[in-house]
């Protein structure tokens, strides 16, 4: 007999292990390429959603939109009736401008308008990781103008809120930490009518 004979067949032998960088790569199963699928379609969607958000914040009707609210919430503030000639927003700059704002007052449709202001443009920062608020960055106002009328009765064209404001913090004044640096230099003071 030689020696391979000679030791018993119940010694099962010693498997190999392979190192992990000797080890040779699997297929991806049928799993792991849906998940990989999946995300790459998640990803896809996204993308195109962000687009597509993007397009319609910077259309012409979405303009429009907010500047009937705008019309709405400054009537709703002021308690008189108001003009925007003209609305623009740059999404990416948060820069919002306002032409031809004028807040009719009691006078008579035949007066100047109680106040008017030519051009309005408004920059803000949004700081959401840090504290959810909005900051003015920047505000430019050219060529304000205040008409208020003295009726002989001591009355006057200044227009009445339409909603009564309840003590403490609104909403907004949560929201909005209205701070801004000096204002530019071509902003002028109002002038004042009578």
């Amino acid at each position: 007999m030689s020696e391979t004979e000679s030791t018993p067949l119940s010694q099962p032998e010693k498997p190999v292990q392979l190192s992990a960088s000797s080890a040779p790569l699997r297929k991806p199963t049928r799993r792991m390429r849906k998940l990989l699928w999946s995300g790459l379609i998640a990803a896809i969607l996204v993308v195109v959603g962000l687009a597509v958000t993007y397009t319609w914040i910077s259309s012409s009707a979405f303009e429009e939109i907010v500047r009937k609210r705008l019309i709405i919430n400054i009537e709703n503030t002021s308690g008189g009736r108001v003009e925007i000639a003209a609305f623009h927003w740059h999404p990416l700059d948060l820069e919002m401008e306002v032409d031809g704002l004028k807040i009719h007052g009691l006078e008579a449709a035949t007066e100047q308008p109680y106040a008017q202001i030519e051009h309005l443009r408004v920059r803000l920062s949004v700081f959401i990781l840090w504290s959810p608020r909005i900051l003015l960055r920047d505000l430019t106002i050219d060529q304000p103008n205040l008409h208020l009328i003295v009726y002989p009765d001591g009355s006057t064209n200044q227009p009445k809120p339409k909603k009564t404001r309840k003590p403490g913090k609104s909403g907004l004044e949560t929201l909005f930490n209205l701070q801004t640096g000096p204002l530019p230099s071509k902003t002028v003071p109002p002038r004042l009518t009578s």
